[in-house]
């Protein structure tokens, strides 16, 4: 009985598969909407300190203008970059660490999982094992 519904689990599984494959993928196309104007924006400079390093990097195929505030890879002190360099790989290890784990935990819990639903049918199983015995037994005893 069990092999019978996990073929028949398979035969769908399959099925769902094909046609999810098979569909014609017909998304519709999302246009840009610019949003609308805020009344009440300014467009002004800061006054930021020269330390800080503010610049506008200014590009004629550029269609927008923005700024950056922080210092430039070019103004940084030797050590400064190294400083930079390591922290943002700290910054990747930790991300990368921290989403390895989250796996192992899902991990976890998908054999958790599916342990409970294997014992529950063995358990299942068992009982009806016990119970076809349990009938047999008493027939023969009977007779």
């Amino acid at each position: 009985m069990i092999v019978s519904v996990l073929a028949v689990c398979f035969a769908v599984t399959l099925l769902v598969m094909i046609y999810a494959l098979c569909r014609p993928q017909t998304k519709p196309k999302a246009e840009f909407v610019p949003p609308p104007f805020e009344s009440e924006a300014q467009q002004v400079v800061p006054d930021v300190p020269e330390e800080l390093g503010y610049s506008s990097p200014d590009r004629d195929d550029m269609s927008y203008d923005f700024a950056v505030c922080g210092k430039s890879w070019d103004s940084m002190k030797p050590e400064e970059k190294y400083e930079h360099i390591f922290k943002c790989i700290s910054e990747i290890c930790f991300d990368y660490f921290l989403s390895t784990k989250t796996q192992e935990l899902l991990k976890v819990n998908i054999n958790n999982t599916f342990s409970q639903l294997i014992d529950e049918v063995v358990e299942e199983r068992n009982q009806e094992i016990h119970e076809r015995f349990k009938e047999k037994a008493e027939k023969y005893i009977s007779e």
